[in-house]
């Protein structure tokens, strides 16, 4: 829990099923090694990989974070090579800071099952730095809503729709 009020201290509020990570210890200054659990059926649910339990083991960054000032949060911004190796619930990650500047960070993410199969890799993910008065992450934009996977599925509304939904919550 001490993670996640870390976060909200940030301006990052995370619910639910995006709450996932267990545990996590530091291998060194800049690479930490999560434990993810499913906190919701729903997330896991027909998924080849449940996005909740990878952003959960983005979230392993604030493990490398934890220390610095938290007047401001990094967000993603940039995601430069994914390799899928296969299906599969994540169990553990490994994230790796590969550079850190006042304004940026660079990331890479590993995911593996709990047999320790890799699943994913993520590298060259790019976090950029979002500054307390500029921040206006809402829940709204982080929305959790479980869709079943049909062909052509939609959100029941056009674009434009969406897009004045989202300003209207702003």
């Amino acid at each position: 829990e001490g993670l996640y009020e870390f976060a909200a201290s940030m301006g990052l509020r995370y619910t639910d099923a995006f709450r996932p990570l267990v545990r996590a210890w530091k291998t060194n200054e800049t690479t930490v090694t999560v434990e993810v659990e499913s906190r919701s059926d729903d997330a896991l649910d027909g998924e080849g990989l449940s996005p909740a339990l990878v952003d959960g083991i983005l979230q392993g960054l604030f493990f490398v974070l934890l220390g610095r000032k938290a007047d401001a949060a990094y967000l993603p911004t940039w995601f430069g090579k994914t390799v899928f190796w296969k299906t599969g619930i994540p169990k553990r990650g490994v994230v790796r800071l590969t550079r850190a500047t006042e304004q940026s960070l660079q990331a890479v993410f590993e995911v593996y099952s709990e047999t320790g199969e890799a699943l994913m890799r993520m590298s060259d993910v790019r976090f950029r730095l979002v500054h307390r008065s500029e921040k206006r992450i809402l829940p709204a934009l982080y929305h959790e809503k479980w869709l079943a996977d049909e062909p052509h599925s939609t959100l029941g509304m056009t674009l434009d729709e969406a897009v004045a939904t989202l300003t209207d919550a702003l």
